[in-house]
């Protein structure tokens, strides 16, 4: 991310989290799963999640706090887009 940190996007019932090589430190973040890609615009970390191919954005400049919507679903494409044939 713009953050200088590495993020991870866990997959089949694992959490997401972060690495920040400058300091070493690894953080969970959880309450996203299965997230099958990521991509970095500005302070902003997108996450594209199974099922539903549901895009939750992250905004690195703030805490992760699912509670104040810190990421969020900005949209999902459905269950159409859960076809991996």
């Amino acid at each position: 991310g713009n953050d200088g940190k590495i993020y991870i996007g866990g997959d089949l019932g694992s959490s997401t989290g972060s690495y920040d090589p400058k300091t070493g430190e690894l953080q969970d973040l959880p309450g996203l799963r299965q997230i099958d890609g990521l991509g970095v615009y500005e302070n902003f970390l997108f996450l594209g999640r199974y099922p539903n191919a549901n895009i939750a954005v992250y905004d690195t400049s703030k805490p992760w706090d699912l509670a104040a919507n810190n990421p969020h679903t900005a949209f999902s494409l459905g269950s159409d887009a859960d076809d991996e044939s």
